[in-house]
């Protein structure tokens, strides 16, 4: 009976403990504390959790831009990219967003965006590794049903912010 006593007693004072080492702390993002560390969820890291996965990737990327099925070829070009509106995703100058699935898979989900003469439809996969992006997609005006297969492939030249 006083093993399990003082077990249980020391069960309390650990329990206790932790309990007060997160108490100061504040993670973001749904992360959680433990033993006075935040656990982030993924998509996120930092101290606090509130750094987000895409700032790794926002830049500019200097390649080839290719238009097939269209007037446009480009063999030298960039685009640039933002922070997207979630944690794991970058928006294109374009206007669409890519996802990743992971730290090398990308998605571009099927978006739609309007401009002033119709609607585009964009649906694309891509890849990341060692500062070089490359994806592809099919951009498919929804008013007239052309259909153009779009790839680039480039490498990041300055991150900013």
């Amino acid at each position: 009976m006083k093993n399990l006593l003082g077990y249980i007693g020391l069960v309390m004072v650990l329990s206790l403990t932790n309990c007060g080492e997160c108490r100061k702390i504040e993670c973001e993002n749904d992360g959680f504390c433990s033993d006075g560390e935040c656990i982030c969820t993924k998509w996120y890291s930092g101290e606090s959790c509130e750094l987000s996965y895409n700032r790794n990737y926002v830049g500019t990327y200097y390649g080839a831009l290719e238009i097939e099925n269209g007037v446009e070829l480009r063999t030298t070009d960039s685009l640039s990219f933002t922070a997207g509106s979630k944690p794991n995703s970058l928006e294109c100058e374009f206007g669409f967003e890519l996802e990743f699935v992971s730290d090398s898979v990308l998605v571009i989900p099927a978006q739609e965006l309007n401009t002033t003469t119709t609607t585009i439809l964009y649906e694309g996969t891509g890849k990341y590794h060692s500062g070089y992006l490359n994806f592809s997609y099919d951009q498919t005006d929804l008013n007239s049903g052309e259909v153009k297969h779009v790839s680039f492939e480039g490498q990041r030249y300055d991150k900013e912010g």
